[in-house]
């Protein structure tokens, strides 16, 4: 009898430890598909964010590229006062056709989310001198008026400066919202002779 005994106590003792074991091994996988799930979301915004930013690059480019066909005719943005925009690019999805420089990007894909807009704001023109002909290093004067030396014989070149501002967000709407935290504005000065 007492063998009897003793065997039940073991075969209990080694259903707690096996149930001890499945309680633990549940927690701990429970634990990785959390710790899983948060990587994945961090991970996705890593990327929503480096995207974002390359379709503010985008827009910026093809900002500059306006900026250089306008060049070709004449000055950008000349009737427009200072500091005002002159040019709005985009207001699109990187899904529209005419956004697309490459092809690899589909109305499927991951970009046609994202949102970009951007805007050409013309901040300066300066003017400088420089006497072509009497030999002279051509340092130049910077910021005078242009009137002042007309029919002197001095070379004059304006140069102009723009600013581009870019904003780029993922979004299902047409717009990217001041309100919406994941907005990724970039900036660039640019310079035209």
């Amino acid at each position: 009898m007492k063998h009897i005994a003793q065997n039940s106590t073991r075969e209990g003792f080694v259903i707690v430890i096996t149930l001890v074991l499945l309680l633990v091994m549940t927690t701990m996988g429970i634990g990785l598909f959390y710790e899983t799930k948060k990587t994945a979301n961090q991970v996705r915004s890593n990327n929503n964010n480096s995207e974002t930013l390359y379709s503010a690059e985008s827009c910026i480019a093809e900002a500059r590229r306006w900026l250089d066909r306008e060049r070709e005719s004449r000055v950008p943005c000349e009737s427009k006062s200072v500091g005002s925009v002159c040019k709005t690019i985009g207001d699109k999805h990187m899904s529209d056709d005419s956004a697309r420089t490459d092809s690899s990007v589909t109305s499927d894909s991951r970009l046609s989310t994202h949102y970009y807009r951007c805007e050409v704001i013309r901040l300066s023109t300066v003017s400088t001198e420089a006497s072509g002909a009497t030999g002279s290093s051509g340092d130049g004067e910077e910021g005078y008026d242009v009137s002042d030396d007309v029919g002197t014989g001095v070379i004059i070149s304006n140069i102009s400066y723009y600013k581009i501002r870019s904003k780029a967000c993922v979004t299902s709407s047409s717009s990217c919202d001041s309100d919406n935290p994941n907005v990724t504005i970039v900036e660039e000065i640019v310079k035209i002779n």
